[in-house]
């Protein structure tokens, strides 16, 4: 997702969190005090921690299933000319090389769910 998208999300979301509990335009509270007095995390945060517990349960899948085949899969032909645009496997690639991995280490690190858990939920707080 872009981060226009996100943006629009959050406001989304905020909104409706603040017509939930009636928190109306003269009483303003601050959207961090607005996340923590109703239990919810950021749009982003909630947006990562959903994707790197599907990667996790997806390499967690035996080899031929496809939805673990598509990790490794490389579309052939040719692109239009210009800036590429940022895939979901760029993205992610570039997220794990931020942490010094590979993916061979990803798949290693997500046999062990409890460390998997943990890893998500350390890398998604950093995402703040």
């Amino acid at each position: 997702m872009t981060e226009k998208t996100v943006s629009k999300l959050q406001t989304f979301i905020k909104t409706g969190l603040r017509r939930i509990h009636p928190i109306y335009w003269p009483s303003t509270i601050s959207n961090f005090n607005l996340w923590e007095a109703t239990g919810q995390a950021p749009v982003k945060r909630q947006i990562m921690s959903r994707k790197w517990t599907w990667i996790g349960h997806t390499i967690r899948r035996p080899m031929d299933c496809i939805a673990r085949q598509a990790f490794h899969w490389n579309p052939q032909g040719s692109r239009r000319s210009g800036r590429p645009r940022n895939s979901w496997r760029r993205n992610t690639e570039s997220t794990i090389q931020m942490n010094n991995c590979t993916w061979t280490q990803m798949e290693r690190l997500a046999r062990d769910r409890g460390y998997w858990r943990s890893f998500v939920s350390g890398l998604c707080s950093e995402m703040e």
